[in-house]
């Protein structure tokens, strides 16, 4: 049962206006904003009246918020306390009659509602300005012209399993009021509401207008103290009575000291004189904005100052504020710019030592890890432990192509990474970079599928290396995000210049894997990005490689394309314009046996041969040790921990070839092959090196070795070297 009353004015009896209530909320110089009850409601002085209020009336209340927490409570009766709210089932009624009040209640009128448990309420809503932030609830209680249908309680009682006695106890504690004291205590509620809410909302809005007020003069402080240019206050007599400290440096002096100051006492006679001609007409309300020239310290310097009145709170001009900045800073500007950029490119260089040093450090230990593992292979192991040990390899080998991602990009980045151009066949280039992913498509039962067409010149002038990465990263990601179908690389001819001798290839590498959404396919080629985390987690990587493909096609003069279709597939593709050669003669078929593993036979005349090994990491030394021995039993090996007691080794026993690591203690590598070169200029040197960039190798070659061999090294790297120059 539900009763919805209005209050309408009537002379003198002090009832709510709703209409000049609603206009007077509507005009207050407030704004709720966000704002919650608890903001505007002191709770503790509430709590107090209210409980006060019900030693005098015994009338129970509660304020609630929109939430549904009540923020004062008071006269709350035990028949509601100890039965109603703590049976679930009468507990839900009281939850349905705090909804129903919650969600109907209208601005200027109270609801009346006797709930399922037969029992009267009544709610009034609480509001601030057009907001509403919660209600006043008055409730329990019967009218006293009501009978009480204490059957219907017994009955409650019995139903839901209460003490009836006690039940009963409680039902006759519940207050009976005569419907004029209900309505008129609702007057007493919103009018009080109203005042309490309208001073505690406008007490927080006096709050914020304080602190709005402390934080601009705090804000103007901040800029008086730390500005670079300088600000000065000057009173009417136009003597100086406060300036900040960049003033304070310009001159040399305290603010005490240029206190009560003029200008003339500053600048002298003439220039102050200037300035104060200036001060007057602020002073009679123009904003004066001038390009002196004044004598600071005995130096020449240009300001460009601006100036204007201070008024007090009634209009008068008391005085002038003005703000000077010194123009021959501009030049200071211009150095700190460029030593800035020096800054920047000398944290540059930094951070790519230090990407240097790391893929250092990592390599080394890789090559022994790699090294005795490509040795370890070729021992007798059982499926089980070749298994593993090809994980251990593939592990190794991905850590690897992780710190060259990392060592390609940040040579990108600081715009280092030169290409090398030279002739290469394209249709080979694509063989090959076809073979090095087969594997990795047979693991995954995918058809990898290669249609070069034979209509455009294959010898080509590109730099292969970088190429070949470009394929191979976007060819790893086709097979790492495709579970079923196929991988297809595509080249065919756009145009051939046979005049100018270019041709334009359209390459492309399409697969049937997961797709792309559209609104992710711009973020995949940034740099250490991926589609989803979840991706990383299943699929690995870093996100760098479609990051560095883009980098090195643009080098190339070329964009990377995406199509893609989420589910059924991607196309990455580019086009390069690349001078081409005439073929002479037919060209060799990349066969399978071109990629078979090479023999392993001892190669032939190493008897006696002796094989000086510089190298400061003891795992590092076993494995070159190890490679050597089992490449042949006849070398003689020599060991050195560092550049010293390898030139010792060299004037004692004249070694055939040298294998020279660089990093190295108390003399590094390159010092100890250029002592060597003073003596011996044909004995093979060869960098056996960790330090893994371009120009390491142009540097291992200027000071004297013969060739260079990045860590982590194989045993048929080591084999090779051994073959070309023993």
């Amino acid at each position: 049962m539900s009763i919805q009353k209005k209050k309408e004015p009537e002379n003198n009896t002090g009832k709510i206006n709703r209409q000049a209530y609603h206009k007077e909320m509507a005009e207050t110089d407030t704004d709720p904003g966000d704002i919650e009850l608890a903001d505007v409601l002191d709770v503790e002085t509430v709590q107090r009246l209210m409980d006060k209020h019900y030693k005098l009336t015994h009338i129970g209340m509660a304020i609630v918020d929109l939430k549904g927490d009540p923020l004062v409570m008071t006269g709350w009766q035990e028949i509601c306390l100890k039965f109603h709210r703590v049976h679930p089932e009468t507990a839900k009624n009281c939850q349905e009659s705090d909804r129903f009040f919650s969600r109907n209640v209208e601005q200027g009128r109270f609801n009346l509602y006797k709930c399922k448990n037969n029992m009267w309420d009544i709610a009034t809503p609480i509001f601030i300005g057009e907001k509403q932030l919660g209600n006043l609830f008055f409730g329990q209680f019967f009218f006293d012209d009501e009978a009480v249908d204490e059957d219907f309680f017994r009955e409650q009682a019995r139903r839901y399993g209460f003490d009836e006695e006690r039940y009963i106890a409680a039902l006759k504690k519940v207050p009976r009021f005569s419907r004029k004291k209900v309505e008129e205590a609702m007057d007493y509620y919103i009018e009080l509401l109203k005042i309490i809410t309208n001073l505690s909302f406008g007490r927080i809005k006096l709050a914020e207008l304080t602190d709005r007020l402390k934080t601009r003069e705090a804000q103007f402080r901040a800029i008086f103290e730390t500005a670079e240019d300088s600000i000065f206050i000057k009173d009417r007599d136009l003597r100086y009575i406060r300036v900040n400290p960049a003033m304070e440096r310009l001159f040399g002096k305290k603010s005490e000291a240029i206190s009560h100051l003029t200008d003339t006492d500053l600048f002298g006679v003439g220039a102050g004189e200037h300035v104060m001609a200036s001060d007057r007409r602020v002073l009679n309300g123009e904003t004066v904005e001038e390009f002196p020239t004044k004598p600071v310290n005995g130096v020449e310097k240009s300001f460009h100052t601006i100036k204007v009145p201070l008024r007090d709170e009634n209009g008068k001009i008391k005085g002038l504020c003005g703000i000077a900045r010194d123009i021959t800073a501009r030049k200071r500007a211009e150095d700190e710019i460029r030593i800035a950029k020096n800054r920047a490119e000398a944290a540059n260089k930094a951070k790519t030592e230090f990407l240097a040093t790391m893929s250092h450090e990592l390599r080394t230990p890789l090559n022994g890890v790699i090294g005795f593992s490509e040795i370890l292979q070729k021992t007798g192991l059982d499926e089980n432990q070749q298994e593993f040990l090809d994980i251990v390899l593939q592990s190794a080998h991905n850590l690897l192509d992780l710190i060259s991602d990392i060592l390609d990009f940040s040579k990108i980045e600081s715009n280092k990474l030169e290409l090398i151009t030279d002739k290469a066949d394209i249709r080979e280039l694509v063989e090959k970079t076809m073979e090095v992913v087969k594997y990795r498509a047979r693991e995954k039962d995918l058809a990898l599928v290669s249609d070069v067409k034979k209509n455009f010149p294959g010898i080509v002038s590109l730099d292969d290396l970088r190429f070949k990465q470009v394929l191979l990263n976007l060819l790893t990601n086709a097979i790492k995000f495709t579970e079923t179908g196929s991988v297809k690389l595509s080249v065919e001819k756009r145009w051939i210049d046979e005049e100018k001798k270019k041709v334009k290839l359209h390459f492309s590498v399409k697969d049937t894997g997961i797709g792309i959404k559209p609104e992710d396919q711009k973020k995949i080629f940034e740099t250490f990005s991926q589609v989803d985390m979840s991706f990383t987690r299943k699929f690995g990587g870093t996100g760098l490689g479609l990051a560095i493909s883009k980098q090195l096609l643009n080098k190339m003069g070329s964009e990377i394309g995406l199509k893609s279709s989420t589910g059924k597939g991607s196309d990455f593709f580019f086009d390069l314009v690349l001078p081409y050669f005439d073929e002479v003669g037919p060209r060799e078929t990349l066969t399978e046996s071109a990629f078979s593993p090479k023999s392993e036979s001892a190669p032939a005349g190493l008897s006696g041969k002796k094989v000086l090994i510089v190298e400061d990491d003891r795992i590092n030394m076993r494995f070159a040790k190890t490679a050597l021995s089992k490449l042949s039993k006849e070398l003689i090996l020599l060991e050195a921990e560092n550049g010293e007691e390898a030139f010792e080794l060299f004037q004692r026993e004249s070694p055939d070839l040298i294998f020279m690591d660089i990093v190295m203690p108390e003399v590094d590598g390159y010092q100890a092959a250029e002592k060597i070169r003073e003596y011996n200029k044909e004995i093979p040197i060869i960098a056996l090196t960790a330090k893994a960039l371009a120009e390491d190798r142009e540097e291992s070659l200027q000071h004297g070795m013969d060739d260079y061999l990045s860590k982590p090294v194989s045993v048929d790297a080591i084999r090779d070297m051994i073959v070309k120059y023993l």
